[in-house]
């Protein structure tokens, strides 16, 4: 499909085999209840700062050539 990230694909399911076909009936699967014992919501950030992490020596905030860059965006 053009101008996308799809892809079509396509199978001829008439042409003749020496494959057996495999056919599939769909499976009706229910949603898990999610349970937390740290937070009520659903989805949260976990707490990182336990972590033991060594700091950075300099800040990294900008790339030196970020001002040569053109096309970001488009």
């Amino acid at each position: 499909v053009q101008q996308t990230n799809l892809l079509l694909v396509v199978v001829n399911a008439l042409y003749p085999s020496c494959y057996a076909r495999l056919d599939t009936e769909p499976i009706e699967i229910s949603p898990l209840e999610y349970v937390s014992s740290e937070e009520d919501f659903a989805c949260y950030k976990r707490k990182l700062n336990d972590l033991p992490r060594r700091r950075l020596e300099n800040c990294f905030t900008e790339h030196p050539l970020e001002d040569e860059i053109d096309s970001c965006g488009r």
